[in-house]
């Protein structure tokens, strides 16, 4: 185009040329620059209608699109531009406690919008000091525990800062000892009075403070003091771990509950003890750094027909230190001891539940454990809708009411002399004396699968009476409860989170009215209906948001803040404060609410500094939307678009599938998260696509439970969806399709090539995949995979080295650590295998000595898979970003 216009300008100057030399007649140096001065005028003129013209009908450059820098992969490996989440916590109705932006420890008194006041607790040098990361408040307030070199279970040591003196002291097992030992759990006792069993007889309060190490527990009932009792004596790595989970317990989010737990009054502590003896080992090779010979490690990790974990529930009674001794709780004789077990919570001072559910996890039981015997009755049992599974670790909440109940006394042998009064003629009388009589009541808050009609079964909230444990439906809807924080009784109402319907990627708080009523069993009040009032929703004062509004009217007086999509509450003691972290999508902050107005009183941190640091750079252009698949449920689709680039742009980009799909998961939400996916996106102008589809989490039971029994479903789901993006989006070159995953992510990824008959994928990299369900954990396997019913089928039908025929034609990179103790390494190795004895090309990368994570090479292996992106699409990218781009810095 360029040569054409200058040939074109070149002929328009020589006819001008021609036509001034006819017209010369004299002075030939003189019409010479007359002739030079219009043609440079002329060629002026074309030029600019040549300028005008490309700026007027091309589409707009990149200069006037892209604002602000790259991101680099050195921006996503600090963490520079990662929310940090709320770091504080309450510890009573009014103070909360926080690490303040100069790293001290502050105190924030929070007695309404002008009643706010804080004090420093500790300044910064004591966490810098001891590399603390963590920190808890004791309950009467005089004492901080340090968590120092916090590592994971078994890697921490534990110092605790007297606030009065500034003194720092160790916690140790062993008395005056001034190291501090890695401890697997710390727990502070309730604030109690100083009673009979204090060792010096001081008045006032003491501090109490429990401990485990090496599967052991301990427990000092002063921590300034040197006492240490011990409380059990079995504990062994590998064999019983006591008040500690063991991996499974500590690994898979569903079951992760306490395993620790002291009584309202402090008087007992309640403990799981996990006895992982029957438990088989994984064992696995330790490279080391300089080891002459490799050392072999292993872990105790269960697998689908073979032995759990037995946890036994033990209570023991502190009251006399000098006599401390366990019991056993007692259970019905139909809990198996393969049962799992969670959801631990005192109800009063002497009233213990835990919650028992089958291997199979499909029936669970609610029991009520009563001192000074703790012999357990069930007081309620859950079953499963069909096809799906209860929830095991799951804490209920329970609610205690009191009803008077008047009682007429006439019987005389309970009379007293003040009940008899004599007559007019000094013989006694009997005076009927009426009584008053309390009957308490017991109800519990829990989530339950509730049907709406043909759409299905969601967890929705009910109320249970212990006394009929008819489950009372408080909500009901297409959306799904997410979280119970639990029940304000001063006010009547029930907080809880959910995820509103046809937003299954929001999350907000919620309230409904409840009211029980003294003198009758229960009497349930709720607006609208049950209609549950929105807290985290922006709405006119006198127009309410709800969850059961049709997402598809508009209403020109509510408007929801973009930056407050997605929520996370941490309420106070009584319910009348919380703290609102709104976590996306856009930069974060965090406010302290008052609970009654819904006003926000206090800012914890506005997030101006991360949004003036992420308005910096050129950030991906993130959009949300929703595909129908089979059976007419709907995917969630997140994709991220390079910065500058228009939809009907008249250009071709790589298209990169990040997979997860681990079942109840969700990836396509509204929370904000800085990854590499904004790397790849900004520096590389990739366009990213996430997808959740049958099997994730937050969209009902129907959607979720799909994948019982048919693990794999999702890589039907996946494809279909990724074809609709490759033929409906217009800048998607059909050409330049990859995927990634990790863990389940890469199993999908790895089904993804092996199903690809249409050649939709490029490329695939697989992360630590799982290939064989019969080598991983069984609470996943026997939860997805296995049906009650199966003979071993959907072992067979599940195996990814079944499937390597089929990945003869794929271009394949295989990634996994060495010590990866979530899906390890026999998974890898049996792939390898199966691909090598069927010829097929492909390409495999270890990590030596790495776990799941991948943490201590993680830019390493983003470089890796990087690389390999760009080596399966030839670096075809690189033409128009150089032409119509600027360089990438």
């Amino acid at each position: 185009m360029n040569t054409v216009q200058s040939t074109g300008h070149a002929n328009v100057r020589n006819k001008k040329d021609s036509q001034f030399e006819e017209l010369t007649v004299s002075s030939s140096e003189k019409r010479n620059w007359r002739g030079i001065f219009i043609a440079l005028l002329v060629i002026a003129a074309v030029l600019g209608l040549i300028v005008f013209s490309i700026l007027l009908l091309s589409p707009e450059i990149e200069s006037s699109r892209l604002h602000g820098k790259r991101i680099h992969l050195h921006d996503v490996q600090t963490g520079q531009y990662q929310w940090k989440e709320n770091n504080g916590t309450w510890l009573n109705k009014h103070e909360f406690v926080f690490v303040n932006p100069d790293g001290g420890l502050s105190s924030l008194h929070v007695g309404g919008v002008h009643n706010m006041n804080s004090k420093v607790l500790m300044n910064n040098s004591t966490f810098r000091q001891l590399n603390a990361d963590k920190y808890s408040v004791s309950p009467d307030q005089n004492f901080v525990l340090l968590y120092a070199n916090s590592g994971g279970l078994g890697n921490t040591s534990y110092f605790i800062y007297e606030l009065t003196s500034s003194n720092v002291f160790p916690l140790s097992a062993k008395e005056g000892d001034q190291t501090a030992p890695s401890l697997q759990h710390v727990l502070w006792a309730p604030r109690q009075p100083t009673g009979d069993s204090a060792s010096n007889g001081e008045k006032g309060t003491m501090q109490g403070i429990a401990f485990v190490q090496e599967g052991d527990i301990y427990y000092k009932p002063k921590v300034q003091s040197d006492l240490i009792c011990r409380i059990t004596t079995n504990g062994k790595t590998d064999y019983i771990l006591n008040g500690v989970p063991d991996w499974l317990y500590s690994e898979v989010n569903e079951l992760k509950s306490a395993s620790l737990l002291f009584s309202p009054d402090g008087q007992y502590l309640s403990y799981l003890s996990f006895n992982v003896s029957s438990v088989h080992q994984y064992q696995y090779v330790w490279y080391g750094d300089n080891d002459q010979y490799p050392s072999i490690r292993s872990i105790r990790y269960p697998k689908t027909n073979a032995p759990n974990p037995n946890v036994t529930v033990f209570v023991v009674n502190l009251s006399v230190l000098k006599f401390i001794s366990q019991k056993a709780i007692t259970v019905p004789s139909y809990i198996s001891n393969e049962s799992y077990v969670g959801g631990m919570v005192w109800l009063s001072h002497t009233e213990l539940s835990i919650t028992y559910t089958n291997r199979e996890q499909n029936v669970s039981s609610v029991l009520l454990c009563t001192a000074p015997n703790f012999i357990c009755t069930e007081i309620f049992s859950e079953r499963a809708a069909e096809n799906g599974w209860v929830l095991i670790a799951e804490r209920p909440f329970f609610i205690t009411t009191e009803t008077d109940i008047e009682n007429t006394i006439s019987n005389a042998t309970n009379l007293t002399a003040s009940d008899i009064e004599p007559k007019a003629d000094g013989t006694p009388t009997m005076i009927v004396a009426p009584t008053k009589l309390t009957k308490r009541n017991i109800f519990m808050l829990k989530r339950l699968d509730v049907r709406d009609g043909s759409h299905g079964y969601f967890r929705q909230i009910a109320l249970i009476p212990i006394e009929t444990r008819r489950p009372i439906i408080l909500t009901i809807g297409q959306y799904e409860v997410t979280e119970i924080f639990g029940y304000d009784e001063m006010r009547g109402y029930v907080y809880f989170m959910a995820a509103p319907h046809k937003k299954p990627g929001q999350r907000h708080l919620y309230r409904i009215e409840l009211t029980l009523h003294k003198n009758t069993e229960t009497i349930i009040k709720a607006a609208k209906d049950f209609a549950a009032f929105c807290m985290t929703c922006e709405f006119d004062p006198f127009d309410s948001f709800d969850l059961f509004r049709d997402p598809n009217k508009t209403n020109g007086q509510m408007t929801i803040p973009n930056n407050c999509l997605y929520n996370k509450i941490y309420f106070n003691t009584d319910y009348t404060y919380y703290v609102q972290e709104c976590l996306g999508p856009e930069s974060p902050s965090s406010y302290i609410v008052d609970a009654v107005t819904g006003k926000k009183i206090f800012i914890l941190d506005d997030g101006n500094h991360l949004r003036k640091k992420l308005a910096e750079l050129a950030k991906p252009q993130i959009m949300t939307f929703s595909v129908e698949i089979k059976y007419d449920f709907n995917a969630q689709v997140k994709l991220f678009l390079p910065p500058g680039i228009k939809e009907d742009d008249d250009m071709l980009l790589p298209l990169i599938l990040h997979v997860d799909a681990t079942p109840e998961s969700q990836l396509v939400s509204e929370k904000y998260s800085f990854d590499w996916n904004w790397y790849l996106c900004s520096y590389q102008s990739y366009i990213i696509a996430q997808i959740d589809a049958r099997g994730s989490g937050f969209q009902g039971e129907a959607l979720k439970t799909q994948i019982r029994g048919k693990v794999g479903i999702e890589v039907e789901d996946q494809l279909s969806v990724l074809t609709y993006l490759r033929d409906n989006l217009k800048l998607v070159d059909p050409n330049r399709i990859c995927a990634y995953g990790w863990g389940y992510g890469g199993y999908i990824v790895s089904m993804m090539l092996a199903s690809d008959s249409e050649n939709v994928l490029k490329c695939g990299a697989a992360v630590n995949p799982i290939v064989s369900f019969k080598y991983y954990n069984s609470f996943f396997t026997e939860r997805y995979v296995i049906q009650p019913a199966d003979n071993g089928r959907a072992l067979l039908d599940s195996d990814l080295s079944m499937k390597v025929g089929n990945f003869a034609s794929k271009k394949y990179l295989l990634i996994h650590g060495t010590a990866d103790t979530q899906v390890h390494e026999q998974h890898t190795a049996i792939l390898t295998k199966s691909l090598i004895e069927v010829g097929v090309m492909f390409r495999h990368q270890v990590y030596v000595d790495e776990n799941h994570s991948l943490s201590g090479v993680i830019a390493h292996v983003y470089q890796t898979i990087e690389a390999y992106f760009e080596e399966n699409f030839l670096n075809d990218n690189q033409d128009w970003t150089t032409a119509f781009f600027l360089s990438k810095t």
